[in-house]
């Protein structure tokens, strides 16, 4: 059963396969000012998150509804910003200011619409962490949560990449990077993207985002 929810992953990780206004988070990059170490874990993060998802998914009654409660919670947890960069490594820094948040905006729609579609209304599931976070670096800011989400005979790893944010003016936990079954959604993208930008450029880009979008509709 596993490798069948890993050929499922694959496939709406695909952007050529048919298969919201959160607060903005300043990129964790190198460039960027050091912020502080937040307070607490990633971990509870997650599993707060996790508990809320869950709760969403059983209480469902159908799709466009789940999804649009699990991008309230969602946008607590993502840092959309450093996700979005991290993804585009190597094109980001072309980017206009206006390509670079009409990304986002897409991307964010993308990322969720792929996590989401992972669950049934209805459906009853638990999430289980695989032990306590894996911190990066002697500073340790950034580190990954590791989970097992277990269902009707259905098993799946989701784990969650943390570093730290700007939100509202403090530092703060925030994912960017989200791995399922060992496939990370960033470098995933990150070489699909790039093939389209330099083949057929920017514009491309986000339609084929969009149409893909729309295809899980």
């Amino acid at each position: 059963m596993r490798a069948r929810i890993l050929i499922s992953l694959l496939t709406l990780l695909t952007l050529g396969t048919p298969a919201l206004a959160a607060p903005r988070t300043a990129p964790a990059t190198a460039s960027a000012e050091k912020l502080a170490r937040p307070a607490g874990d990633p971990r509870e993060i997650v599993a707060r998150t996790s508990g809320q998802i869950v709760s969403i998914a059983h209480k469902a009654k159908d799709q466009a509804s789940m999804l649009a409660d699990m991008t309230t919670v969602l946008d607590e947890m993502l840092d959309y910003d450093t996700f979005a960069e991290r993804t585009l490594k190597g094109t980001w820094d072309t980017l206009t200011p206006d390509q670079r948040e009409r990304f986002i905006e897409k991307f964010k729609q993308l990322i969720i619409k792929v996590y989401a579609r992972r669950f049934k209304p209805g459906v009853q599931f638990t999430v289980t962490d695989r032990g306590p976070t894996e911190w990066k670096g002697d500073d340790k800011s950034e580190g990954d949560v590791k989970t097992v989400i277990s269902g009707n005979k259905v098993t799946a790893d989701v784990d969650y990449h943390f570093g730290i944010a700007r939100v509202d003016g403090k530092p703060q936990w925030r994912a960017s990077d989200i791995v399922i079954d060992g496939v990370s959604m960033m470098f995933n993208w990150r070489a699909q993207f790039r093939s389209v930008i330099q083949k057929r450029g920017f514009d491309a880009l986000l339609e084929k985002i969009d149409k893909r979008i729309q295809q899980d509709d």
